[in-house]
This record gives C-alpha cells, structure tokens and sequence, in this order.
C-alpha cells in the first residue's frame, strides 16, 4: 500500500514510536526515484543549563543541534524526528534553546523549498523527571499535567514497544536513551522479526556499543574507548522513504562526515530479512589494511606523568622492565572503502604462551576522514604482560561491530633488553 505526505503524517508520531504500518511494495536494493520522505532523525540531545549562571551550555550540545538541523533542512526533510531527552534538566530554557535551534534552521517551519517541517517529538525521561538530574523541576508535567495526556507523550523502552507493535506487522521501531553508537550495525536489527533503529545522541557517546559478551571478542576487555572517540562522537540519521524502499544515512555532526555505508531495507516480506545478522554480514563485509602497510612496534617508557600521544621510543637504553611497555601503532584498515572497520584483534605469540587483545579503532565512531592522527590506533601494553620470548610475532587483524575479519598484518619485534 501507499500512503500520501498528509496520510503518513497524521500518524507520524506512531511511526516514531513504531507502530504504523509502512508501505509493501516490490522489493529493490537501489532507489531510482525521488524520495517520497526524508526524515531528520536525532535523539538524547541533553541541552543544558549551567548550575552557577543558569545560562544554555553551548558546548554541551546546543551547536551540535544547530549542525543537525541545518543538515537536515539542507537535505530538505519533510520533517524531524527526536527521541526525546531534549533537556537535560528539564528546564524551560533548555526547551527554548531547542525551539531557537529549530527557528534559526527552519523559520516559521518552513524549508527553503516552502513546504512545512513537521516536528514529531516524544520526551523522554529527562523531561519528565528533570528534578531527577539537578534541574528544578519536571517540564512535561507542568506542560501536560493531565496523566492520560501526558502517557500519549512519554517515550516508551523496546520491550513495551515491542508488545505494542505485535498487531502491526510492517512497523519499523525507531527508539532513542542508550547513547549508543550507530556506527555499530548491530544498532539496527531485528527483535521478534520486527526491523528496529537504535537513535544515537547527539549529546555524546559513552557507549561505543561492542560488549565483551560477543563471541568474537574472545571475552576479552576491549581497550581504547577515548581513542574510538565515543565521547567527541555526536551523531544522527537521515532516513529517505521511498515506494519500495527504506535508506537509512547515518551522520556525525561533531566533525562531520558519514559514519559509513547506508543500511538499505526493501519493503515486502524476506526471508532472511534484510536486517538480519546473516544479510547484513554480507552488507558490511570484509575491512582491509592498505596494500604496503605496516605495523610499527617499539618499547616506551612510562613516565610518572603519562601523556600517550606522545611516546618516545625507547630502543637501546636499559630500563627496568617494569616501567616499560609495548607500544603498537596499528595503521588505519580503509583499503577496502565499502567496509568500514571498527576494532583491531592483536595476537602476541611467544615461545610458548599467547597475548590476545581487542582495541576500538581510532576515530571508529567519527566521520569518515575525520578519524584522529590519521585513523592510527595504539594499543599499550605493559612489557610484564608480554609472553615469554626475546622475540615476539605480532598479528592484527581488522573487524567490524558485526565480527566479520579482513586479513591480518604481521610483523615481529626483538627485545633489546
């Protein structure tokens, strides 16, 4: 079925929270067409306002959203979605700062094409429990104090979206509140054959998204967490609707850029589904080292005051081997440009004993060509964790949030101790 720009937007807000039926159409893996929607789509914004002062912290996110929304009007979106957590403490100001945002981009809600911007908006529970967070009171319920209206606002988990949502088979689910990233492909999946879209924030992530529970990992702790740059990473979606088709674009609106390739969902039933692990793997594919490129391994000394970007290497001096460590220095795995890698697996073989160990690509969370230092990653090890051998072979291999591998690069190092 089709549904026209009038129909799909008197519940709109339903599609946001997942529960509207979409278009079943034949299916088709490339869009030909014009869009017949484009929606903005961001989440956990958190604008805040300074404890001392009382005034917008404007580095918090209030210039992120500036970004988001001009790229949205930019790519001239029907409308904009937001997840809910637009104020961090719940405060009017916080509120108004969106609402001046939204002018400065769209005045009179309008695009430059004409045509409205529709706004659909859900609160989450920063607005509903702002006092909850240091704020001075709950903006949701001073705005819609009758509990039966305010339910019809309240942003839902996806485990009570998904009873909801059982009824309408060819709903897609969009939910924000995690803070996860979007560069991690398993943001969006499927739960109960339904196909959901994780919203990541535009606040900041602190969540990079691969957990030591993946098989994959070898249960390993995953290092470099400030290297991926969840922190700096401020990102959201543009998701273009067509009559056979859904494309979701996923941006980083810190830096800029885009946080890889698009995921495209044809409409009508699949069988596997296209969001499913298996079709998606095949999507994602293989990251590769550049044809050339080497690892860089030498010994650094640990000062009493660390500063690990900027390591001297330590070669011939005789140092006690407890302040020494092992830098790697892994070049950026983009020689396959269709395949965007997210982790490193490092594998340390001594004489007898092998070192495993999983490091975040630098910059993994951040637009491409906007990765730090050139999409360089280091990984430090303490000389006492090394297994036993004067001589130590060194692998990496480069893989991606869903744990598909490209080949390794090799190198060996001698201890000049």
């Amino acid at each position: 079925m089709k549904c026209s720009r009038r129909e799909f937007f008197s519940g709109a807000s339903a599609f946001a929270l997942g529960a509207r039926r979409l278009f079943a159409v034949p299916p088709g893996w490339k869009p030909s067409k014009k869009p017949i929607l484009v929606l903005g789509v961001i989440s956990d914004t958190h604008i805040r306002t300074m404890p001392t002062s009382g005034r917008i912290d404007r580095e918090w996110s209030e210039k992120y959203l500036v970004k988001a929304l001009t790229h949205f009007r930019d790519e001239n979106v029907d409308a904009v979605v937001h997840c809910g957590d637009f104020a961090h403490l719940g405060q009017v100001e916080e509120m108004q700062a969106h609402a001046d945002a939204w002018n400065r981009a769209f005045p009179n809600n309008r695009a430059p094409a004409g045509h409205e911007v529709v706004k659909l908006f859900v609160v989450g529970n920063h607005e509903l429990r702002g006092s909850t967070y240091g704020g001075k009171g709950m903006f949701v319920r001073r705005l819609y104090p009758d509990p039966e209206e305010r339910a019809l606002r309240h942003d839902y988990p996806p485990s009570t979206l998904l009873a909801r949502m059982k009824k309408h088979p060819n709903a897609v689910g969009l939910f924000g509140h995690l803070h996860y990233s979007i560069s991690n492909w398993r943001k969006i999946f499927l739960a109960d054959g339904m196909p959901w879209i994780q919203v990541p924030s535009l606040h900041a992530h602190g969540y990079p998204g691969l957990r030591e529970e993946d098989p994959w990992l070898t249960k390993l702790k995953i290092e470099g967490m400030e290297a991926a740059g969840s922190v700096r990473a401020r990102q959201g979606m543009v998701i273009r609707l067509y009559d056979d088709m859904m494309v979701v674009e996923r941006r980083e609106f810190g830096e800029g850029g885009s946080l890889g390739a698009d995921r495209v969902m044809p409409f009508g039933k699949y069988d596997p589904h296209p969001f499913s692990l298996m079709e998606s793997k095949k999507v994602i594919g293989e990251p590769q080292f550049r044809a050339g490129a080497n690892l860089d391994v030498f010994l650094d000394r640990i000062d009493k005051i660390e500063d690990a970007t900027n390591h001297k290497p330590v070669n011939t001096v005789q140092e006690d081997s407890t302040s020494l460590r092992l830098c790697v220095k892994i070049p950026l795995a983009d020689g396959n440009p269709n395949s965007r890698v997210y982790a490193y697996e490092v594998v340390v073989a001594g004489d007898v004993q092998k070192l495993h160990k999983v490091v975040y690509a630098a910059g993994c969370n951040m637009g491409i060509g906007h990765e730090p230092n050139g999409g360089v990653t280091e990984l430090l090890i303490p000389k006492s964790d090394l297994p036993s051998g004067n001589t130590l072979a060194f692998s990496v291999c480069p893989i991606t949030s869903l744990g598909t591998r490209g080949k390794p690069l090799s190198a060996k190092w001698t201890s000049p101790l």
